[in-house]
């Protein structure tokens, strides 16, 4: 027997026992996957987003164990939030092997958790103090200056965006800001 007609005898078994042995994958039930009650309150107040990939396990009964994670968010607080919710919330139906229920480990699954975007000038500038305060200087100007084309009448986003100019050396903007910033605040008092 050639290597070619080996191979493809060797395929053709693994596809006939795959085929005989009558295989259901375990299944989400309803809407238990979903985290969004689980979005820590402190990260939503500084706008903290990001995916979490986990692990686990289906025993035979459908509850769901041996959680882990597999790649982080980046903010320890959503790893955390995204194992809680998988442990408390989440349910499946197990797996299905010739009709009887079998344990189905490995599972993996991407965890979100996501924020729309800020639709206010306020909004912005809430953003972008929380990105300034996580150090994302580049992020907290772009959110300021988005605040900026919304309210352009406003002395607080060029205040705002002045500060984080003058954060990242870059006086010439700073002092522009800072001086657009006092002359909108003596036109409002």
């Amino acid at each position: 027997m050639t290597r070619i007609a080996a191979f493809f005898a060797a395929a053709a078994a693994v596809l006939a026992a795959a085929q005989a042995s009558d295989v259901t994958p375990s299944r989400a039930v309803g809407q238990t996957h979903s985290c969004a009650a689980f979005y820590p309150d402190a990260s939503r107040r500084i706008w903290e987003t990001g995916d979490v990939l986990i692990r686990y396990d289906v025993a035979a009964d459908g509850k769901i164990g041996n959680i882990s994670v597999v790649r982080p968010s980046g903010a320890e607080r959503l790893d955390q939030a995204a194992v809680a919710c998988v442990d408390n919330a989440w349910r499946n139906t197990p797996a299905l092997q010739d009709g009887k229920p079998v344990a189905s480990p490995g599972h993996e699954a991407i965890v979100r958790f996501s924020m729309a975007p800020p639709d206010t000038a306020e909004a912005y500038i809430s953003r972008g103090y929380a990105r300034a305060n996580r150090g994302d200087l580049d992020g907290a100007v772009a959110d300021f200056s988005a605040a900026i084309a919304l309210a352009p009448k406003s002395a607080a986003g060029y205040s705002a965006r002045a500060a984080a100019y003058d954060h990242l050396g870059k006086r010439v903007l700073a002092r522009f800001d800072y001086d657009t910033a006092k002359t909108l605040s003596a036109a409002t008092h």
